[in-house]
């Protein structure tokens, strides 16, 4: 039986004290990082509730953006995305309001501001159904997706949602072909020009026809 020695035996327990100490780390970060997620929250809920009440009235300010800038040093316009943002959830997802939200949920299913100012400004889009709405806040909530993949998604379905006009899309993908066409031959014509590996013949000719398509390209 091999015999354990003491120098080993430390260095096991450093190995498993190594171990947790990592483990611990990734555990507050991911703590953190929800923390750092739903902070906003709260400054939200107060802006929203002196807001409702025009509070910053009594506090010599005009308007909500004029007190956030002059009382709380904070750019006016975040503090807009804040309040615009909490009151979706209002409407959309108040469950998230809740102190417990995050609690039980894993880091990556938690959404910060980005993701919820940009389900409510992909709300406001004329072009959007709103099964196209409840899909985007289906991989915000439910499968954690960032802001991202969420502006490809949402491009995907307003290029579904566009009407596609035939004449246009021939019309584009004609200049398209075109510039093609008219970058290939400038390089081919540079290329033969320095080379000198043709007739000077063909070399005009491809000349030719590249003012031909530029011509037409600009019909």
């Amino acid at each position: 039986m091999a015999t354990v020695t003491a120098h080993q035996s430390a260095q096991a327990i450093k190995q498993i004290k190594n171990h947790e100490v990592i483990n611990k780390l990734r555990e507050r970060a991911q703590s953190l990082c929800k923390d750092f997620k739903v902070s906003w929250v709260q400054l939200g809920q107060t802006l929203h509730a002196i807001e409702d009440d025009k509070l910053y009235h009594a506090w010599g300010f005009e308007k909500l953006e004029d007190y956030t800038v002059k009382e709380l040093a904070f750019d006016k316009n975040m503090a807009i995305r804040l309040l615009k943002s909490y009151d979706y959830l209002i409407d959309e997802q108040p469950a998230y309001l809740e102190k417990t939200y995050a609690d039980n949920r894993e880091t990556s299913r938690v959404p910060s501001i980005e993701e919820i100012n940009f389900l409510r400004l992909a709300k406001g889009k004329k072009d959007l159904m709103d099964t196209d709405h409840d899909l985007l806040k289906k991989k915000v909530f439910e499968k954690g997706e960032v802001t991202g993949a969420l502006k490809r998604d949402l491009t995907s379905l307003m290029r579904e949602r566009k009407p596609v006009d035939p004449a246009a899309e021939r019309e584009k993908r004609k200049r398209t072909l075109i510039n093609t066409l008219i970058r290939s031959l400038t390089e081919f014509q540079a290329d033969m020009k320095s080379s000198k590996l043709v007739p000077y013949e063909l070399i005009k000719e491809a000349e030719e026809l590249l003012n031909k398509l530029k011509a037409q390209k600009l019909t």
